[in-house]
């Protein structure tokens, strides 16, 4: 992402402690590939490539959401989503 010109709060490192299962840090990889992945098919003229990704993103976080839905800890969730929200906001 810092190679494209991409600021990436310096919290979102130290978040990935609350991702435990292996499916988390899958999803985490795929939608961290998405500003390479837009801009790939901007430089392209390839919109079609977003609609593969955002489908390849909706199924990965179904087969997760589905096998772990019971045991999903949503407040960890929250706290990674605040922290990144204040990181991102102190690198504007």
């Amino acid at each position: 992402a810092q190679e494209l010109g991409i600021v990436t709060p310096a919290a979102t490192f130290e978040l990935t402690q609350y991702l435990t299962l292996p499916e988390e840090i899958e999803l985490i990889k795929i939608l961290a590939r998405a500003p390479e992945v837009v801009l790939d098919a901007a430089k392209a003229l390839e919109p079609h490539q977003l609609t593969y990704f955002i489908q390849e993103s909706i199924a990965l976080f179904h087969k997760y959401y589905t096998a772990n839905d019971s045991t999903l800890d949503w407040s960890a969730l929250s706290v990674i989503i605040e922290r990144y929200d204040e990181e991102k906001r102190k690198a504007i």
